[in-house]
């Protein structure tokens, strides 16, 4: 899986639009309290899996890939846009082998196998 951009117009406390491009390779978000790097994450999560976050109902838009197979989704309130390789699709989209595998803690990231 491959993020390549997420724009977050209004998500929790963040009124002032903002954009993540993503590069190869690992990317860090890093910052003091309250520039929303939580928000961030939990924004990504709902591009992969809808209403993962409970609740939450961000207006978001991003664009990812797995595989040969590229994602968008735009997400405003309970109205959700989802597109796999350019064609609308109303189904889940996202990593068919599940979540659990997308799921990793920075502990996990820095130590690796042992």
């Amino acid at each position: 899986m491959r993020f390549q951009d997420l724009k977050i117009f209004e998500a929790l406390s963040i009124r002032v639009p903002f954009e993540v491009e993503f590069g190869p390779g690992i990317n860090l978000i890093f910052g003091p309290n309250g520039v929303g790097k939580t928000t961030t994450a939990r924004a990504l999560l709902e591009l992969v899996r809808p209403n993962a976050g409970g609740q939450w109902r961000p207006r978001i838009q991003g664009r990812y890939s797995v595989g040969d197979q590229n994602y968008f989704v735009s997400v405003a309130g309970s109205r959700r846009i989802q597109q796999v390789d350019g064609n609308d699709y109303d189904g889940m989209i996202g990593p068919e082998d599940g979540l659990q595998r997308y799921h990793w803690a920075l502990h996990d990231l820095l130590t690796g196998p042992r």
